[in-house]
């Protein structure tokens, strides 16, 4: 028994760790390109999704290396597409890949939130 439980934590680091050095992670559902983990700038995001033209699924993943990072893409993407999108990945800067992308109803709840108690207590 102790044995397994110690394979079990052993293999929950071993995933823990993979995805500690995940930048994001994009998931091609339709042709439609949605993030599903991490956080990718939306300049960065329109661009992989032109690139991706006619494929229907898949999923891409930026990995943080030693040297910078790489793409791991699964799915019908063809050849000619995965070469793309690394080639749009590899011009980005690494502002880009730490930028979030914004979720406008977020920001405008937030905006409001903030922004009025601001000018609120500003005012006096």
């Amino acid at each position: 028994m102790p044995l397994l439980l110690l394979i079990a934590i052993l293999i929950l680091l071993y995933f823990w760790y993979q995805r500690s050095r995940e930048l994001f992670c994009l998931h091609l559902r339709q042709g439609k390109l949605g993030l599903v983990r991490g956080s990718i700038s939306g300049p960065l995001r329109s661009s992989l999704q032109e690139v991706l033209g006619g494929a229907q699924r898949g999923t891409i993943r930026a990995i943080r290396t030693p040297h910078g990072a790489t793409l791991s893409i699964r799915g019908d993407i063809d050849e000619r597409a995965e070469q793309r999108l690394r080639n749009v990945f590899g011009l980005s800067t690494s502002s880009q890949l730490r930028a979030k992308s914004i979720d406008k109803r977020k920001a405008a709840g937030d905006l409001f939130t903030v922004a009025w108690l601001l000018s609120f207590f500003g005012r006096r």
